[in-house]
């Protein structure tokens, strides 16, 4: 099974089930949404070996700082992946940012434990795990986040890596955040990434296709010195079998695996 895969953004049902029968053919995974996708989506995605299928659970209906009042959906989206053979799923902590004053920070690191404590059990009864991706929050938020799971032995947690939230939400560069998802995987824990383009002030999803398209390579000086290329080159050279999917629209999904083949095509090892 290859380390590479889709995620569709929009709701082009006909090119996603297209996409399904691609990624099946040539061994790439897939992530599904539970954003109400049909059920002959969720069927032909049922059809995928297990191992190369994961979920991303809705977090516009309810994320995991809302365990406390929702987790009976939580425990019903979980049923719905193992039902589908998805053995884990990625999850926002956060619908909206919280505060970042540095005099509350302890506050919303006591609550965030206090509210995956509860996810905690729940996944330790189901025997599943949840990715938890970065979205609002600084990374020293997730560096702390993490130093506390792994020490009140919360095992069912592991790490989601969006490139475009990092870059729009975060202060923190490209370097910074490679150091810290390194220092994840040396503890033992997994990473999953989610890869796409963005010119920095929005989350637009842009797949390296059309990245080319509109003139620029992602060397902003901000974010990184690296351009797209040369960061995913570094992403797959520090974590091989990763999955890493990408977020793009659909009618650029199959071009833009062929970009990221390319660009990948001297490092075997993370495309085979």
């Amino acid at each position: 099974m290859q380390p590479l895969g889709y995620k569709i953004v929009d709701k082009e049902e006909r090119v996603f089930m297209e996409i399904i029968a691609h990624a099946k053919a040539h061994g790439y995974a897939v992530e599904l949404g539970l954003y109400g996708e049909s059920r002959e989506v969720r069927d032909a995605f049922s059809t995928l070996p297990d191992s190369a299928k994961n979920l991303h659970f809705n977090h516009y209906r309810y994320t995991l700082l809302d365990a406390e009042t929702t987790l009976h959906a939580l425990r019903g989206d979980i049923e719905s992946a193992q039902n589908m053979g998805a053995p884990y799923a990625i999850h926002h902590l956060a619908k909206n940012p919280m505060t970042r004053r540095p005099a509350w920070q302890p506050r919303v690191l006591e609550e965030a434990m206090r509210q995956l404590r509860c996810v905690e059990e729940l996944l330790e009864e189901r025997g599943f795990e949840i990715y938890i991706e970065n979205t609002y929050e600084p990374l020293s938020f997730y560096d702390a986040l993490f130093e506390r799971l792994s020490g009140e032995g919360c095992r069912h947690f592991n790490f989601c890596f969006d490139i475009g939230h990092a870059k729009i939400w975060s202060d923190a560069r490209f370097d910074e955040w490679m150091r810290f998802l390194y220092q994840l995987k040396q503890q033992g824990l997994k990473i999953h990434f989610h890869l796409h383009a963005n010119r920095g002030l929005r989350d637009e999803h842009l797949s390296f296709v059309e990245m080319e398209e509109l003139g620029f390579d992602g060397d902003d000086r901000v974010f990184s010195d690296m351009t797209y290329a040369q960061m995913l080159r570094e992403i797959a050279r520090f974590f091989p079998k990763e999955r890493k999917i990408f977020e793009v629209k659909s009618e650029y999904a199959l071009k833009n695996m062929a970009w990221v083949r390319e660009t990948l095509a001297n490092d075997t090892v993370a495309i085979s």
